[in-house]
């Protein structure tokens, strides 16, 4: 994200912190200097620092992320940082070219902490989607293609080490696993939920609709296309700097990653103040994906699989996965 601001005094807290949690890592005296406040919609406070440099870290700016304290009242047992930590850990494990996001440099739960590489300035993908023209609009689109087919590839084969890691960090924290992955989005219930609101409200459901959005809720949790992605796209959390860079993993997981492309070409749902692709984009943008994920998923060399799969995954992707689950 670009630069909104200075950073309050209170940021100050958190720089400390972030200071002893990479000297704990990294050994050595982590000095942070000039905060500034990278905004975001969420509760968060994200702050890129300077690092003064040192032999024990080569970056020479991060990004300091806190999230808010737990809520009692909630429920809430720290399960969603996580499920954040555990993505971060898992794509870190892959090839810089491959990665999709920052990389994680140091975590602490109790603190509520984390910070991240600096993936630098660049353009948020809502600007390129509301402010360029056809042709830049159609260009970012195209590689956004490729960047979600290159993750969604090189992660094919990944769901045991995200499991396990997944795994050892709710052990570590107290926190059932099972448990946490039984409050994951419910697909089923949701497409299940949205057709019985529209027949509520006395809108006739066509049994074609009805045939996709039963096939919609049983492809959540079967292995075709199915890969880690952040699930919860939004233009906000796109970046293009020199590469496409996607932020905030909360929602993230291993699930079916058509979900991601009928997002994308149904207009960001989630997002209002974008516009819909047209016809040309949402070509050009299947066309950049599919060459990503042919060698993975053959069958999407089918256009008549490929379309089928993507038409189950529109009915659901309306509201955002928060609204839906908590509707």
């Amino acid at each position: 994200r670009s630069p909104r601001k200075e950073s309050s005094a209170a940021s100050d807290v958190y720089k400390r912190q972030a200071s002893h949690l990479l000297a704990n890592r990294f050994g050595g005296a982590q000095e942070l200097s000039q905060p500034e406040d990278l905004g975001g919609d969420g509760p968060a406070l994200v702050l890129r620092v300077r690092v003064a440099p040192n032999p024990f870290l080569q970056e020479r700016t991060v990004v300091v992320k806190q999230l808010p304290p737990l809520s009692d009242d909630a429920g809430d047992s720290g399960a969603a940082m996580i499920r954040e930590v555990v993505a971060y850990q898992y794509t870190n494990t892959l090839a810089e070219h491959l990665r999709p996001g920052p990389l994680l440099l140091a975590h602490d739960l109790d603190q509520r902490l984390m910070i991240l590489s600096d993936a630098g300035d660049g353009v948020s993908f809502t600007d390129v989607l509301t402010l360029g023209d056809a042709e830049a609009r159609r260009s970012g689109l195209r590689k956004l293609g490729r960047a979600l087919g290159t993750m969604h590839a090189a992660t094919s084969s990944g769901e045991a080490s995200f499991e396990t890691l997944h795994r050892r960090q709710c052990m570590k924290h107290g926190v059932d696993p099972d448990g946490e992955l039984s409050r994951d989005v419910d697909v089923a219930g949701l497409a299940s939920t949205g057709i019985r609101l529209l027949e509520d409200d006395g809108v006739p459901v066509n049994p074609t609709v009805r045939a996709f959005a039963e096939d919609s809720s049983s492809r959540h949790g079967h292995q075709h296309l199915r890969a880690f992605t952040p699930f919860d796209l939004t233009p906000d959390n796109i970046m293009l700097t020199e590469r496409v860079v996607f932020l905030d993993y909360e929602w993230a997981g291993f699930r079916d990653v058509a979900f991601d492309v009928a997002s994308v070409i149904a207009g960001f749902p989630q997002d209002t103040t974008t516009p819909l692709p047209d016809e040309g984009d949402v070509t050009e943008f299947i066309a950049a994906w599919r060459s990503e994920v042919e060698a993975a998923w053959p069958a999407v060399r089918d256009d008549a699989v490929l379309a089928g799969s993507v038409m189950t995954c529109l009915l659901y992707t309306s509201p955002s996965p928060r609204d839906l689950s908590t509707s």
